[in-house]
């Protein structure tokens, strides 16, 4: 499910101020605690204990008269129809799913929000993970994954921002990654080939607009990145164990103005104005919309 969420809610600010007092008194400084505005607060569920709880643990389960599971990765069955597996908890925001080599496994593309905590001051820019998760379904009844944190790989300038396209080339196997917010394909290789696989990056393939799509050819060689922002393609090929990509051909005359192309690249930029190069505008705002989700902007003042 692409706005899958994390099983996050709100608690009106009546509600809360008839509990605590005046205000969220853990949150709000002492100082502003008298003059702030009433406000609303996260929560979030927790399906094993059945209980909703805000970001310091409190039990909320009698203000919110549901329950909300956090289900985001399903198996159909082709014939009938049916759910035969269900994957949950993998993130907020899923952008790209792809079936492995083993027939169990799928790589799913995507962002895990941080909305559960206040925004400022304790998030500081973090609020959001950028990540590929490996599911391995052979046993459904109890689906295994494994995330791979795209936040903090090693190395400078190596952080992924927007993972939105997956592609597996073969001989040797490696899952090339296209990062719109970092304007990147980066190659990962296997370290292992278990349920829990974990990746780590080989290669990164700078490019001058967000890909939006990858195509590899049937030898698993070769193959296109096209960008839809910067409406143009390239070709890449794999020459030994190193990629290469050509030069940057248009795919037509682009109808957007330069304002709006210019526009356009900020929006989806992590790298110009991110020190971390981790988080655009378009990390809240997916595809310039929403992400389905609240938030909770910090301490009024």
């Amino acid at each position: 499910i692409f706005n899958s969420g994390n099983a996050t809610s709100t608690i009106d600010h009546l509600t809360v101020a008839a509990s605590l007092g005046s205000g969220i008194e853990s949150l709000v400084p002492p100082s502003l605690a008298e003059t702030a505005p009433k406000q609303s607060l996260i929560v979030q569920y927790d399906s094993t204990a059945r209980k909703w709880r805000d970001e310091v643990g409190r039990d909320w389960t009698s203000s919110v008269l549901m329950e909300l599971p956090d289900n985001d990765v399903f198996v159909i069955d082709a014939q009938s129809l049916k759910t035969v597996a269900t994957a949950s908890h993998v993130g907020s925001t899923l952008f790209g799913l792809l079936p492995g080599r083993d027939p169990h496994q799928v790589f799913v593309a995507h962002l895990e929000a941080n909305n559960l905590t206040r925004l400022e001051p304790r998030v500081r820019g973090h609020f959001t993970n950028n990540r590929i998760t490996t599911l391995d379904f052979a046993d459904r009844t109890s689906v295994r994954k494994a995330a791979t944190d795209l936040d903090h790989v090693e190395g400078e300038n190596r952080s992924l921002a927007l993972p939105t396209s997956l592609a597996l080339a073969s001989e040797p196997s490696e899952l090339l990654v296209g990062a719109m917010g970092s304007s990147s394909v980066s190659v990962f290789g296997f370290q292992d080939n278990g349920p829990s696989q974990q990746l780590r990056m080989k290669q990164q393939i700078h490019l001058d607009a967000p890909p939006t799509g990858i195509l590899l050819n049937a030898d698993g060689q070769s193959g296109y990145v096209i960008s839809a922002i910067g409406a143009e393609i390239w070709a890449i090929t794999r020459n030994l164990s190193h990629w290469q990509v050509g030069h940057a051909t248009p795919l037509s005359t682009n109808p957007v103005g330069e304002q709006i192309q210019h526009g356009q690249r900020l929006f989806y930029d992590a790298v110009a104005d991110n020190p971390r190069g981790t988080v655009a505008c378009a990390s809240c705002h997916i595809f310039g919309r929403d992400d389905a989700l609240a938030w909770d902007l910090g301490t009024p003042t």
